[in-house]
């Protein structure tokens, strides 16, 4: 058996050291593999670039991810070049250097889709990564460093009649990916699948701070299942969103975030952000309720050598002195929240002494 710990989005930017939960030390390392989202830069130089968000961690922070037992990264998102070229080959150079093995992202697109292999336990296990959330510029390209992209049409309906009854509804909102680039990744996906006995996809993908699930999330993740994919691992919307059972293999749409140490809660700078730009006005309802944004965890696939026996989701904290084990009543919180967010895909999580399982 081959256990792979899988986290979300791993957002830290202070270096001091924070008292640290040694559980979470202890339960992630009850696992063969950890896996997380790097969400943040390592960048010493390059110019920052023009968007909402840009993030660079202080020298240090990297040790506290390496203390965690991390031995892979997805780099594919919407932060890996906050300073450009520069800072993505500074934040390459850290990963590398620490002796993480890491995806996603390249000097162009080919060694952006290039997997990460490793073998445990007689398991020959491999993961590619990639991204649906794409700043203007980041896409990698076949001359061009960047993320291995997924790009994503979406398209707006409105009805006038409903909208002269309903004056500021919302439109209905459809999304589809683009169909070149699907068809590159599926192609990676087949051609690596005689090669391994376990196959992972990272992806970036979703909207922040909201629990659906967009169209061409589903699309996306039947067709890479449907090619030959073992398990997907999302994030991006730093909260939860619920896991899909496909055809036996486990579609974890959202882990949330695991470390995630922004200002929070009530007139953060954080707040002011949102409050300046109209289209994301109602994400701080969200990030405001530290019963929905502090709620994470650690997935734990099973692999009995090339199926997926089991996952089980241990509950977790992300607050700003680090992640924390959830207990009790904090923890049967998230686990039922999962639950019901699960139960859409029309998977029932059965829960037990603080921990989800799923028997496939």
């Amino acid at each position: 058996m081959t256990t792979l710990a899988c986290v979300g989005d791993l957002l830290s930017l202070k270096s001091q050291q924070y008292p640290s939960d040694p559980e979470i030390a202890t339960i992630l390392g009850e696992s063969d593999l950890r896996f997380g989202n790097l969400e943040t830069t390592f960048a010493t130089k390059g110019t920052q670039a023009q968007k909402l968000v840009a993030l660079k961690s202080e020298p240090g922070v990297e040790m506290r991810i390496q203390k965690l037992g991390f031995n892979i990264l997805s780099m594919a998102n919407n932060h890996m070049l906050d300073y450009g070229y520069d800072g993505l080959f500074d934040t390459i150079a850290v990963v590398e250097g620490l002796g993480i093995k890491r995806i996603g992202v390249g000097k162009n697109i080919y060694e952006a889709l290039e997997p990460a292999k490793m073998e445990l336990n007689s398991t020959m296990l491999a993961f590619i990564g990639f991204a649906s959330t794409l700043p203007a510029g980041f896409a990698a390209g076949p001359n061009k460093p960047g993320i291995a992209p997924l790009r994503v049409m979406t398209k707006y309906y409105i009805d006038p009649n409903m909208e002269l009854e309903n004056p500021g509804l919302l439109p209905a909102v459809f999304t589809e990916p683009v169909d070149e680039d699907l068809q590159r990744i599926l192609s990676v996906v087949r051609r690596l699948r005689p090669q391994v006995d376990v196959l992972c996809v990272s992806v970036h993908w979703g909207v922040p701070f909201q629990d659906e699930v967009m169209d061409y999330q589903k699309v996306v993740a039947h067709a890479l299942i449907d090619a030959g994919v073992d398990a997907i691992i999302g994030h991006h919307p730093h909260v939860l969103h619920g896991i899909e059972i496909y055809k036996g293999k486990p579609i974890l749409y959202s882990l949330g975030h695991f470390i995630m140490d922004l200002p929070s809660y009530g007139g953060s700078e954080v707040e002011k952000v949102f409050d300046a730009n109209p289209q994301i006005r109602n994400y701080k309802v969200v990030y405001s309720n530290p019963d929905i944004m502090d709620a994470s965890g650690i997935a734990y696939i099973c692999f009995e050598k090339d199926r997926v026996k089991e996952v089980k989701f241990v509950p977790t904290l992300a607050i700003a002195e680090g992640p924390k084990l959830a207990k009790k009543k904090q923890a049967q919180n998230i686990l039922l929240r999962l639950k019901m967010l699960s139960e859409r895909f029309g998977l029932a999580i059965k829960i037990k002494d603080d921990k989800g399982s799923i028997e496939i």
